[in-house]
């Protein structure tokens, strides 16, 4: 009977032993990790590939992530493909309940109060601007997908202070400077545009939609493909015309620009875009809109949003099935920053994430709703009959 002999793992180079934990390591961490714990041998060889993928939900999170790598080996380079960065939960933000205690305050009460948050406020900056630059001067050459998430208020001072070489699929929730008009930024005050040679794909859910639309035609207008607009209401009256301007024109018609500057709710005077499209290479456009809840002023948002959509399908009969315009009701918000995660986990691993062509996939891809009433203590039997009647 032959003699068992274990193989000698040191015979294959440490070259080839990367290569194939880094085709390994797909999986979002279940790998590396596993790797990591098989032995010292694999903890050592898998030390650079097991940062494949990082999802932090905190500046602390993040600071003690560098902290932790600067206790590792010298040549610890980490190759990090896939980040995903939360900042919901900071401490320097107020409770829900806040604007109910604060009007509470005595003047001068409100005034400490007001001293004492700018003050926190800016040594947060101070801590976020040192290690968001320290973590992308990581990431930036190897990474291929992004995702940030805050709820809108305030503004986060996120720059990018290096290119990003390999970023393929760029997604983010709220406000933050490095992706607000005139251009996707670097730091500095010059603010000189970022380098995106391969970005493809972009989902955002903030403000000012159409001038990002016009920032990402400044910025990655050789390569992108797939564009995403969520949360859509009836405060983006000039979103559609900034889309006609990036789809352009379909051969044979009328500039669609030109259709749209003459609908309800937008001025009558010559749009300021081409006729040529400024993203010429979109193949797929998907807006989901979220019409305005129930007891609007007078039923003004909803006339307002009556316009808009009418103008959306305008652009879904003229974008040659690039289009695909959603309609979903309100308190599908409220799941936004758990999706957002989802999507990126599942891009990641090579699914659709939020890339869908119908209303049924969109469906199919949502969490379970979550309670629209779960802060208030009771439920309005009128708020819910609109509830109903928008499902």
């Amino acid at each position: 009977m032959p003699r068992c002999i274990m193989f000698d793992l040191f015979r294959i180079p440490t070259e080839l032993w990367r290569d194939i934990i880094a085709l390994s390591c797909v999986d979002g961490g279940f790998t590396g990790r596993s790797l990591a714990l098989t032995s010292r041998f694999f903890h050592s060889q898998s030390l650079c590939e097991r940062y494949y993928s990082l999802a932090f939900v905190s500046l602390q999170h993040i600071e003690d992530f560098l902290v932790f790598l600067r206790s590792q080996p010298a040549d610890c380079r980490p190759r990090i493909q896939h980040l995903y960065l939360s900042f919901l939960d900071e401490p320097v933000k107020p409770p829900l309940d806040f604007s109910w205690t604060y009007s509470k305050l005595t003047q001068h009460q409100q005034q400490e109060h007001n001293a004492s948050t700018r003050q926190k406020r800016a040594l947060w900056d101070e801590r976020f601007g040192v290690a968001a630059a320290a973590l992308f001067a990581l990431a930036a050459p190897t990474l291929r997908t992004l995702c940030v998430v805050e709820d809108g208020v305030p503004r986060i001072p996120l720059v990018f202070p290096h290119n990003f070489p390999q970023l393929e699929e760029l997604s983010w929730k709220g406000r933050f400077l490095a992706f607000e008009p005139p251009v996707l930024s670097a730091s500095g005050t010059t603010r000189t545009p970022v380098t995106f040679p391969v970005l493809q794909r972009v989902h955002f859910i903030a403000a000012g939609a159409d001038e990002v639309i016009a920032s990402l035609s400044h910025a990655v207008s050789a390569s992108l493909t797939h564009i995403r607009v969520s949360n859509v209401g009836f405060m983006d009256p000039y979103l559609p015309r900034a889309l006609a301007a990036a789809l352009g024109t379909p051969s044979g018609s009328r500039p669609l620009v030109q259709e749209l500057a003459r609908g309800d709710g937008l001025p009558q005077t010559t749009s300021p875009f081409s006729q040529h499209a400024s993203l010429p290479h979109l193949r797929h456009v998907v807006i989901h809109g979220t019409p305005p809840a129930p007891g609007g002023w007078c039923g003004h948002y909803d006339r307002e949003w009556a316009a808009i959509t009418s103008q959306l399908e305008l652009l879904v009969q003229k974008g040659d099935g690039r289009v695909v315009v959603l309609q979903r009701p309100w308190w599908k918000a409220l799941n936004w920053p758990n999706r957002l995660r989802e999507y990126w986990v599942e891009r990641m691993q090579g699914g659709q994430g939020c890339w869908v062509w119908s209303e049924d996939e969109e469906i199919a891809s949502e969490l379970p709703d979550p309670d629209p009433f779960q802060d208030l203590g009771h439920r309005p039997r009128s708020l819910l009959s609109g509830v109903a009647s928008h499902s």
